[in-house]
């Protein structure tokens, strides 16, 4: 080439070079401090796991999770100071896919013998305790994932991720633009999928990655699947992108190491960037092919407004191998929940000393509202929207009703439209035993006020039952609520009043058993099993016999038979006097109790050789009198049944609240046992239950 021709490209590219700077001088850089630091979540299945992740603020990381950073559309500089918070001897270091750092220097390990040199990071790491500073020259709008480049198979999948986004211009009135004036939006959102697996983290938690117990990460499989760090139902589950015909841009960011096909339902949506790289000629899908690690833009808008579901169609939709759940959220298009008055808001309280939960049963999610003791919640949803609400009551507590919504039947749910601003109301109770009594087919409850009064539950005459029956009272569904029933000596046949409404419907409704026990069998009701429900059984002259499989009829291979304990002249009782969960047998002898330890023998306590002896409470300084009724339940909220008798001639109650055997005065005057005032009449059948 001629040399003046080369003098000329050699001025050009100088040129070029100094108009580089000029405009990199011009533009100011986007600065951002991270820490990098372990955290726990809780998942939908209750098991707690420790991660780490990226946190603006230190010790804020569970809150922050995960971490959206924005590089303003005039900064061509990101600048990231990281500190490192993880445990000691855990080096970390920042990677941003498609970027290079500006001091690219990888860490390598030692070199075993024999073996090629391994690498440990990508970039230059910041010690346990230490930090470093990492610059990239961002000169385009796009999304991206910034990630850890140390052990990337272990620091990523615990959680150290995030988002970097930049626009071409900034959602400035009208609209900002993604990648230049082709794509505009109103309103933007970022969905960041990743996983978990339990097992990895405890691995790396507990340092036994790389031992013998957790040699590698070869056997990763994730257990949980996260959108923006939730697995559904947890958290808002529903993501407001703009009203009706706006363009709303929805980025896609995978931070698993698997592919996911994250799928809009509800129309299809252009397709404009991929890694940061905007399409020449778009797309228009409604499933993205979203591989590990890669970024994908998408525009759209809607005529109408509504909840659009995004799932994932590789079915991370699990939560622990549940369904529904995991990579499940919802878009929401529509007026604004930031304009006042534009939607409707739901908001849930709650009523009576026991506690739990009210969260959505159904489609799009969104409210989650532990009430304990006295908090309530709100969220906001379309004008509309229908939601079924669910209550679930804490251990100790029971779901006692709604108010604001429509109930339905049989279980704790209930149906609310919200046109406007709507409260709904749940009640819970303490789930401790109560009294009761039955009087000639006619039933008297008290809810839970100690003594006869006006809010107490009355099933008046007819109601459930005849005057020959014998009540009894359990849970036969598991809903944590006693059911009232009756035997019915002359046929041997049950019946409980399963609707609760304290009238017979029929066998339909409610439950009838119809040949399990004789005309003098005495009948008792218990947790035989464990299984969280009751079921019936029968005392007859020391023998006793349990329906264990609850279909009302005697089967030998099935059933259960316990020989000898107590005698003709007892009273059977049963409540779960060990607290193991499932409810053992007693007899009641004129003042004397006899507790069965579990194995349904008698087990002598005065026998050297029994190392595991039966109760007994002495008449000589026992609890009760010979005239009164047996009776057991849990009334303190202790985990185990306390027995109690009532005593028709006055219709009061005592209950051995200490557990100890022998009467120690009444609770309310400053002594160890509980004393309810009368609650009944002299020809009464008591009954003990968990009423509604």
């Amino acid at each position: 080439m001629h040399h003046g021709a080369m003098k000329f490209l050699r001025y050009l590219a100088l040129a070029a070079m100094l108009c580089t700077w000029a405009l990199v001088g011009t533009a100011s850089a986007a600065d951002f401090t991270l820490y990098a630091e372990p955290f726990t979540k809780t998942m939908p299945d209750g098991q707690v796991v420790t991660m780490w992740g990226y946190t603006t603020t230190s010790g804020q990381a569970a809150i922050e999770f995960p971490l959206v950073l924005t590089v303003p559309a005039g900064d061509n500089t990101l600048n990231i100071t990281l500190h490192n918070n993880l445990p000691p001897g855990e080096f970390t270091s920042l990677l941003l896919n498609g970027f290079v750092d500006s001091n690219p220097a990888p860490v390598f390990l030692p070199a075993a013998a024999g073996q090629p040199q391994r690498a440990r990071s990508f970039t230059h790491e910041a010690a346990a305790g230490g930090q470093d500073t990492y610059t990239w020259t961002i000169d385009r709008p796009g999304t991206f994932l910034l990630q850890s480049g140390s052990h990337v198979s272990a620091q990523v999948p615990m959680g150290l991720y995030a988002v970097v986004k930049k626009n071409a211009v900034d959602g400035v009135s009208p609209a900002g633009e993604a990648y230049g004036a082709t794509t505009p939006f109103q309103n933007e959102v970022v969905f960041l999928f990743s996983e978990v697996d339990p097992a990895l983290n405890n691995a790396v938690a507990t340092g036994i990655l790389g031992t013998p117990a957790y040699p590698s990460t070869i056997s990763y499989e994730p257990k949980y699947f996260l959108v923006n760090g939730d697995p559904f139902p947890f958290g808002d589950t529903h993501t407001w992108v703009g009203d009706v015909n706006q363009d709303a841009l929805v980025r896609f960011v995978n931070a698993g190491l698997s592919t996911r096909a994250p799928t809009v339902v509800g129309g299809h949506w252009r397709l404009v960037a991929e890694d940061g790289f905007p399409y020449v000629n778009e797309k228009l899908q409604s499933s993205l092919d979203l591989t590990a690690g890669k970024t994908l833009d998408i525009i759209g808008t809607s005529a109408v407004q509504g909840y659009f579901p995004i799932y994932d169609r590789t079915l991370g939709t699990t939560n622990a191998d549940t369904s529904t759940g995991g990579m499940l959220t919802y878009l929401e298009i529509g007026p604004s929940h930031l304009t006042p008055g534009s939607q409707a808001i739901l908001t849930i309280t709650k009523t009576g000393l026991g506690t739990g939960t009210v969260q959505s049963a159904s489609l799009p999610g969104g409210i989650i509202c532990a009430l304990d003791p006295l908090v309530g919640c709100s969220e906001h949803y379309l004008p509309g929207t229908e939601l079924r609400l669910t209550a679930v009551a804490n251990p100790g507590s029971v779901f006692a009703g709604w108010t604001g919504c429509t109930p339905i039947a049989g279980l704790n749910d209930c149906l609310v439209t919200l046109a406007a601003d709507t409260t709904v109301t749940a009640s819970f109770i303490q789930a401790t035993t109560r009294v009761g009594v039955f009087r000639a087919g006619q039933w008297f409850l008290d809810k839970g006020d100690l003594g006869w009064q006006n809010t107490d539950t009355v099933y008046p005459a007819p109601g459930f039952g005849a005057a020959t029956d014998i009540p009894v009272a359990g849970d036969m569904n598991g809903d944590g609520v006693s059911e009232v029933g009756v035997y019915r000596p002359a046929t041997g046949a049950w019946y409980f009043d399963l609707d609760g409404n304290g009238a017979w419907s029929g066998c339909g409704l409610d439950l009838c058993l119809t040949a399990f026990g004789a005309p003098t069998d005495l009948p008792v009701v218990g947790d035989w099993d464990g299984n969280g429900r009751d079921e019936v059984g029968v005392y007859r002259q020391g023998q006793w016999y349990f329906d264990m499989d609850g279909n009302g009829t005697w089967n030998p291979a099935i059933d259960a038979f316990k020989q000898a304990f107590g005698a003709p002249s007892d009273l059977p009782v049963a409540g779960d006097w060990n607290g193991d969960g499932k409810d053992e047998i007693g007899v009641y002898r004129q003042g004397t109790w006899y507790l069965d330890n579990g194995n349904g023998r008698w087990d002598d306590p005065a026998d050297p050789t029994v190392t595991n002896p039966d109760t007994v409470y002495a008449s000589a300084g026992g609890f009760g009198a010979a005239t009164d009724l047996p009776v057991a339940g849990e009334v303190n909220n202790d985990g185990r049944a306390e027995v109690g008798v009532y005593r028709p001639s006055t219709g009061q109650w005592y209950f051995d609240l200490d557990n100890s055997g022998t009467w120690g005065g009444c609770l309310d005057a400053g002594g160890l046992d509980l004393c309810v005032p009368p609650f009944g009449a002299p020809t009464d059948k008591p009954v003990v239950g968990t009423w509604r």
